[in-house]
């Protein structure tokens, strides 16, 4: 996906600064460093709305979960059952 929007874009001609943050990249020289682009929100605003994403977004989006499985179920009934044994309420593990 990072690659993908990175593309995306300077395809657009999104300025390098703007990509930079928006990607989390750090300040790489001195201009960087001097440069206010990122600081600017309706600027960043204005980009983004002009780029747009690159595809379609979903308009229902469905949250991910793991998966249920019998391991799963008592690996976490053996850790409640550890806690509650010991009676202690903090949730690390015993040793740590």
């Amino acid at each position: 996906m990072r690659r993908f929007r990175t593309t995306w874009l300077r395809k657009q001609r999104a300025p390098e600064d703007i990509i930079k943050f928006w990607l989390g990249h750090a300040k790489e020289s001195v201009t960087d460093t001097n440069s206010k682009l990122a600081d600017d929100g309706d600027f960043r605003k204005q980009v983004a709305e002009t780029v747009g994403t690159g595809f379609e977004v979903p308009s229902v989006l469905r949250p991910a979960r793991p998966k249920k499985s019998k391991k799963n179920d008592l690996r976490l009934e053996r850790k409640l059952g550890n806690l509650c044994a010991r009676g202690d309420s903090n949730s690390r593990p015993s040793g740590s």
